[in-house]
């Protein structure tokens, strides 16, 4: 029954997995696939950032209301208006990456309006340049010698992907 228990857990990792890579690979498809005969958007972007964030906050209550019904002490810890006063209290500083992410979500739309879906991929690939560089400054993180060999691996690529779409002068590139 364990080992059962621990397939199953296996089985649902791999599907998430799966599943945000899927999500993570069509999206800068179906941004592209969005714009107009002129190559802008014929919404707002601030507009669909605005409700996806919404979204995602309704998403959170509405589980936190279903939580907050289920017996135990973790529902009956809900259903205490104190206790989730101070929770938010304890929490306010996540408001602070929760912008970040937001602004970060809108600049992937600005950029989908100048470069094609694989090339906003392979930049939005820099971010892991960025968080090595800021661990090793701010954090005196040590890196291995593949590590920074990965880095240079991704940023040789990135470096490629952006010569080939200047050289066939088209589509998006730099």
């Amino acid at each position: 029954l364990e080992r059962r228990a621990a397939t199953k857990i296996q089985v649902l990792k791999v599907m998430l997995v799966a599943g945000d890579c899927l999500l993570i690979g069509l999206q800068p498809i179906l941004v592209h696939m969005s714009k107009d005969a002129n190559g802008r958007f014929a919404y707002s972007p601030v507009s669909v950032n605005f409700l996806t964030e919404v979204t995602k906050c309704v998403f959170a209550i509405c589980l936190l209301f279903y939580y907050a019904n289920k017996p135990g002490p973790e529902g009956k810890s809900l259903r205490s208006w104190d206790k989730v006063k101070t929770a938010a209290r304890k929490n306010v500083l996540l408001a602070v990456p929760s912008l970040l992410y937001a602004i970060n979500n809108y600049l992937k739309f600005v950029m989908q309006l100048y470069f094609r879906p694989a090339t906003v991929k392979m930049l939005s690939n820099l971010k892991v340049l960025t968080i090595a560089m800021l661990l090793k400054v701010i954090m005196h993180r040590v890196f291995t010698t593949t590590q920074w060999e990965a880095l240079l691996l991704l940023i040789l690529g990135i470096t490629v992907n952006q010569l080939s779409s200047c050289n066939s002068g088209g589509g998006g590139g730099l």
